[in-house]
């Protein structure tokens, strides 16, 4: 990695890890900062974008985070990185079930077969792009929900076991499991 790169990583992590310490919530923090550099390519971007959401990845273990690159309009700007944190997916356990969801708020929420489906499914979820194409189907529709079970079928070349999806507005489990849609 240029040096030029792990500069940029550098001060747009301090940057934003001194707004988080001087108490900004990553609960709906965007920000969009701008690149030093007008001499990066692409290649380079995108280091520096993926960098940052691996240095800032440890700012909460409620909140992921989220790096995208926004040109400029003109060639005299280098261009921004808007960064963004979302509520992270975890793995939970109750009552001999392994469950994934976030812990507070409205989400697609799955029961999984075992342990290390739970946690490599919260892992997944918690990475933007998959993320992205979980968030874009809403709980009403048949055709999101079809979407959503030939995604999930699609994990299973990956290990991972998901047994019953939905998608929960509480964080009442036993009110919610009755409401899951069988994936096979």
């Amino acid at each position: 990695m240029t040096s030029e790169v792990v500069t940029e990583i550098q001060t747009l992590s301090a940057v934003i890890e001194d707004w988080l310490e001087k108490g900004e919530s990553p609960d709906g923090f965007q920000k969009s900062l701008p690149l030093r550099s007008h001499r990066l390519s692409a290649e380079d971007v995108d280091r520096i974008r993926s960098g940052l959401e691996k240095k800032l990845a440890h700012v909460s273990p409620d909140f992921f985070p989220e790096v995208l690159f926004i040109e400029s309009l003109g060639d005299e700007e280098p261009g921004l990185l808007q960064v963004s944190f979302f509520r992270s997916y975890k793995a939970e356990h109750e009552d001999l079930r392994w469950f994934v969801d976030i812990p507070q708020g409205a989400c697609w929420y799955f029961k999984v077969e075992d342990q290390q489906s739970a946690h490599e499914l919260a892992q997944h979820l918690n990475q933007s792009h998959n993320r992205k194409k979980f968030d874009a189907h809403g709980p009403d529709s048949a055709l999101d929900r079809s979407l959503i079970k030939l995604a999930l079928l699609d994990l299973r070349s990956a290990g991972i076991r998901v047994s019953k999806f939905g998608f929960k507005s509480s964080n009442d489990f036993d009110h919610v499991e009755p409401d899951m849609f069988e994936v096979s």
